[in-house]
């Protein structure tokens, strides 16, 4: 590993652009293990750009095997309990999660995100200060901007870890407050319906019967009127005609059979 700071940046940078390229082989053996090495640099830039790179290889892969190296990546930045490690951590997993093709990285996405919340909550009760106050706020808004995010996973489990997320939020009405908390009242009313209740499709009218009944009723009133009352005489002018060209066929039928016996 370079000693050079920019060096290790520059590698960092690399990982992300090659994780959208690579097969799921040279990720498990070559781009995590590099970023496994560049997340446990001391300096924090270095970090945040392999944090980054992790949430771009979570994005593009379909491989399980390399979404669960990611997830104990992300895991050991939180573990840190760095207030900048943190909140990379939930902007990278609040973007890479509605895009990601595999269902258990949103699923695991969306308990850590809640938890993230239910442990903010917790530590802004305590006597933490003026300058812990404002941490803890700068958190719940990144957690609020990730789970509105994370409207865009269909997954109906993940949709329910993210309504406890937010309804967690609330809970502390000094970490949100204004609009960004209106905001987030109005985030759980619209996921509570989308969680709650299925689409409904609209009733289907059959207008034919609809048709027919209007008629019946008109006949019995008096007879058919207007167009509808058109549409039905045509229908029973073609009906007779039918009927009586039945007849004549039979008849021309007959006559013919008749002439080839006499011949």
């Amino acid at each position: 590993l370079s000693n050079a700071l920019g060096e290790r940046m520059a590698a960092a940078g690399l990982f992300r652009v090659f994780a959208a390229h690579v097969n799921a082989f040279r990720a498990t053996t070559k781009v995590v293990p590099g970023l496994v090495t560049l997340g446990s640099d001391p300096d924090l830039e270095v970090k945040l750009a392999a944090i980054n790179a992790f949430s771009a290889m979570a994005r593009s892969t379909s491989d399980i095997i390399v979404v669960e190296k990611i997830c104990t990546q992300l895991e050991s930045f939180l573990e840190d309990g760095s207030q900048g490690l943190t909140v990379a951590v939930i902007r990278a997993v609040g973007s890479a999660a509605p895009a990601s093709s595999v269902p258990k990285f949103a699923e695991w996405a969306a308990e850590k995100l809640r938890m993230l919340a239910e442990l903010n909550i917790q530590t802004s009760v305590q006597n933490i200060g003026e300058a812990g106050l404002v941490r803890r706020r700068e958190c719940a808004m990144c957690l609020m901007e990730a789970l509105q995010g994370m409207g865009a996973v269909s997954q109906h489990n993940v949709q329910s870890q993210v309504l406890r997320a937010l309804e967690t939020l609330l809970k502390d009405e000094s970490l949100l407050t204004g609009p960004p908390r209106e905001l987030c009242a109005a985030i759980i009313k619209e996921r509570k319906g989308a969680v709650t209740h299925s689409p409904l499709k609209p009733p289907q009218i059959d207008r034919r019967a609809s048709l027919r009944k209007d008629g019946g009723q008109g006949a019995g009133s008096g007879g058919r009127t207007g167009g509808d009352g058109s549409a039905e005489g045509s229908r029973e002018e073609a009906d007779q005609g039918t009927k009586t060209a039945q007849p004549n066929r039979m008849a021309k039928m007959m006559n013919l059979f008749g002439n080839n016996s006499k011949k």
